[in-house]
């Protein structure tokens, strides 16, 4: 998807560049700590990538292509478009508002070229291919609204933002400070317009204050839209907009290397040689510094023994800890048999939500309770302010049979 894109946006193909800065987009440390539970992320971002290829190869040429080969680059990429929803709808917002916005760019373009007819058959295309293959989709979303569990939105803080997560994904300040240097330096020798390095340079910024949340003293502009457009209340995890990080990152990364390989100078060239050496050995020494990643964990047999003794039983059960303190929402350092740092935590924080199924298991995690009831419980069971009679009055109430309370959890240490 990357030599795609790069074939339709770059004017000149430089193999060593394109390489080079395939490689950062790939291996970025933010990927490589989300590689255990990333695999999805990577089908979407190459999807993702091709849309945008395909979309800016027929909006780039209308002029020149006939109608015919407009036809058959719009099915194509109406296919590809046609994915998102079904793949996974928390990106779903990442590609469906992009794509409104880069075509409300490309009517003013197609209008000064006087090519709105192919443009508009174009787009009807796409669109009409899209709502066909996910009619039952938007339909379903239409009448059941949101299934996601209607929490909020999880930002990142200010340094992470800045530096697609590479502080989150475990590198020293000092390597972060150096590996960003280098696209600092790729920047500047770019043979890029002025005005278009300014553009690249807002873009970034704006980004990372999408990944804040749009937070402006102690208000969150994302709520705004997290709360009234639709499909953004699907996009709770904003880490997802890195990937625009990224891009903009491969593409001064590309523009920057090629600049200084195709100089006549020995300087501009050793210099392109020593930055790609820097990237590639910040990148590798990441990977190498998590070869174990993939942490295993011996699981005690008590786990597998409650699951198998109430997997047959349809009863309403609740596991305890019911739900997490702040900063401690994953399985990663909570629990006695993970006897080593989780490099790559699990998703949820609760195990028979992550490692194990159970019927009838009231859970806050991933989905949409029931009825306000269930709604009520995340406030109600609360370690903190709530008596063990008031916990125990609540559950009654809610008709729950099973108690499961977790020992090897670190209660002490969560809920002092």
């Amino acid at each position: 998807a990357l030599y795609v894109l790069a074939k339709v946006i770059f004017h000149k193909f430089h193999a060593a560049s394109f390489l080079m800065s395939a490689t950062v987009f790939i291996l970025f440390p933010h990927k490589i700590y989300l590689i255990p539970s990333g695999t999805l992320d990577g089908v979407i971002y190459g999807l993702l990538i091709l849309e945008i290829a395909l979309v800016a190869d027929i909006y780039n040429n209308l002029r020149q292509l006939s109608f015919s080969k407009i036809i058959k680059r719009s099915i194509i990429a109406g296919l590809v478009a046609s994915t998102f929803l079904n793949i996974s709808i928390s990106h779903f917002p990442l590609f469906i508002y992009f794509i409104v916005i880069a075509l409300g760019l490309f009517v003013f373009k197609s209008y000064k070229e006087r090519t709105l007819p192919k443009f508009a058959s174009s787009v009807i295309i796409i669109g009409t291919i899209s709502l066909i293959v996910n009619f039952p989709l938007i339909i379903s979303e239409i009448i059941n609204g949101n299934l996601h569990l209607l929490v909020d939105f999880s930002a990142l803080s200010l340094k992470d933002s800045l530096t697609a997560s590479s502080f989150l994904a475990g590198m020293s300040t000092g390597e972060v400070i150096t590996f960003f240097t280098v696209f600092i330096l790729l920047l500047s020798v770019a043979s890029l317009k002025p005005s278009k390095k300014l553009t690249l340079i807002l873009a970034y910024l704006l980004t990372s204050f999408l990944l804040r949340g749009g937070k402006i003293g102690n208000l969150y502009l994302y709520q705004v839209i997290f709360d009234n457009f639709p499909f953004m209340n699907h996009m709770r995890s904003l880490y997802r907009f890195i990937f625009f990080e990224l891009l903009i990152l491969f593409y001064i990364t590309y523009y920057g290397l090629s600049s200084l390989f195709l100089s006549k100078r020995r300087l501009s060239i050793f210099i392109g040689i020593f930055a790609s050496f820097l990237l590639l050995f910040f990148m590798f020494k990441y990977a190498k510094d998590n070869t174990n990643l993939f942490t295993t964990a011996l699981i005690p047999q008590e786990y597998f023994d409650t699951r198998d003794y109430l997997k047959n039983d349809e009863s309403l059960k609740i596991y305890f800890p019911f739900h997490q303190p702040p900063g401690k929402e994953t399985l990663s350092g909570n629990y006695s048999w993970l006897n080593q740092s989780v490099r790559a935590p699990t998703a949820y924080s609760n195990p028979f939500t992550s490692l194990f199924f159970i019927p009838g298991l009231i859970s806050v995690e991933g989905y949409q309770l029931d009825d306000l009831k269930e709604g009520q419980l995340r406030s109600l069971i609360n370690y903190d302010n709530s008596s063990p009679d008031e916990i125990s009055q609540t559950l009654s109430y809610m008709g729950i049979k099973y108690l499961i309370v977790d020992k090897n959890y670190s209660w002490k240490n969560n809920f002092p």
